[in-house]
């Protein structure tokens, strides 16, 4: 364990576990300390490792205080990046979703409730625009997975439900894409979310990933080229919510192939992604889709086409990166009743291991060796298991060797 003062902030952090046995987190006495459980990654890959440390650090870089709506207090809490000054609810969803209530639970649990209000009758309620509000519920729910904290639950729960009230009296459920009827472009994210959450079928999973497009930089997050955003005569000017590449996009899409053992597909977004903050040394915001450089795209600014900025150490970039070795690499998926592992292993990888990720009351040491999808041996604490799967009822350090 090691204790670091982070400016007005204290925390202790765990990093690895010694023996058979978790050493105590102490919490040093200072105002906004909060604990960090931060696992180590240990890959054949150097670009990988350098790339899951540059992630951490964007991470951490992003951790700033803010005035909590609910106590009206100075709390620790995770903003959208370093060029922002508060958190956003789609991101407070997505970073907690990815990897942050993993690793720092106390904050992100302050930024799920930082971006909630009270409404005239005293009720909570989501905020930020209608198409971004209802996911916080998504990210409360995987909170609550990850660390068991069943009274931020009942206060989840009573948030979604008054929040889903609010949106069904003003239609929101019903979506137009305009007048003259269906859009037939492609969106990223909206493929893997529909992969996800089981909305598509075997076949139309299948025809997805044969269908989407993805650029040599990662999958855009729309498709085909909206021709207002050609500005250039060289063809390199891209529309920033039309054919550009966003990290938080490609983590979805990355995490719908490794879940669907596509370790092509995989690979592709994984690998990418590293190399481009291993280049940059941060994970940006955007990229363009040819040559992978940090790019924000063009963008309508009142009867003006202009190229906007790509922002820097993107916190949501970082987390997808984390994303992608938590749940792609190490297939780590969670429910109601504990834990699983579904490993997609890329070919360039053979001995990875994770070690100190907290789940619930237990502290996990991942290791896996071998690349694929196919598990033939899971073992936790040295015994052998049918099922690739660990009760969230369990305790204390678990090591979890799989062989594929």
């Amino acid at each position: 364990m090691r204790k670091i003062a982070l400016g007005i902030f204290a925390i202790s952090i765990v990093t690895a576990c010694v023996g058979n046995k978790e050493e105590p987190t102490v919490i040093e006495n200072a105002d906004n300390s909060f604990e960090v459980h931060y696992p180590n990654l240990k890959t054949n890959d150097r670009t990988l490792d350098i790339a899951y440390r540059i992630a951490i650090g964007d991470l951490f870089t992003n951790i700033q205080d803010y005035e909590s709506k609910m106590t009206g207090e100075l709390v620790p809490v995770l903003i959208a990046g370093v060029d922002y000054n508060n958190p956003w609810i789609r991101d407070a969803s997505i970073n907690s979703w990815n990897a942050g209530s993993f690793i720092i639970r106390e904050v992100s649990k302050n930024t799920l409730f930082s971006v909630l209000k009270e409404d005239d009758n005293g009720l909570l309620r989501m905020t930020g625009q209608y198409w971004d509000a209802i996911i916080w519920s998504t990210g409360a729910w995987n909170h609550y997975l990850t660390t068991g904290d069943k009274e931020f639950l009942k206060i989840a729960f009573e948030v979604t439900k008054t929040s889903l009230d609010y949106y069904e009296k003003t239609g929101v459920y019903s979506f137009y894409v305009d007048e003259e009827g269906v859009c037939e472009l492609q969106e990223a994210v909206g493929s893997a979310y529909a992969i996800m959450f089981g909305i598509a079928d075997t076949t139309q999973t299948e025809s997805i990933f044969r269908n989407q497009y993805v650029s040599a930089a990662g999958v855009t997050c729309g498709w085909p080229e909206l021709p207002r955003f050609k500005t250039d005569k060289d063809g390199m000017s891209f529309g920033r919510h039309n054919v550009t590449v966003w990290p938080q996009i490609q983590g979805m899409w990355a995490d719908a192939a490794a879940k669907n053992h596509k370790v092509d597909i995989f690979s592709h977004e994984l690998f990418t992604l590293a190399n481009h903050a291993v280049r940059d040394m941060q994970f940006s915001e955007i990229y363009h889709p040819i040559t992978g450089e940090r790019y924000g795209g063009m963008q309508a600014s009142g009867k003006e086409i202009t190229l906007w900025e790509s922002t820097r150490r993107q916190t949501w970039a970082a987390t997808a990166y984390m994303r992608m070795i938590y749940s792609g690499v190490f297939g780590i998926s969670l429910n109601e009743h504990g834990i699983g592992f579904s490993p997609c292993v890329p070919a360039k990888l053979n001995d990875i291991r994770l070690s100190g990720l907290k789940y619930q009351n237990m502290l996990l040491n991942i290791r896996i060796r071998g690349n694929g999808t196919k598990i033939k041996t899971f073992r936790v604490n040295g015994l052998e298991l049918e099922a690739p799967f660990i009760s969230k009822d369990n305790r204390g350090i678990q090591s979890i060797e799989i062989i594929l």
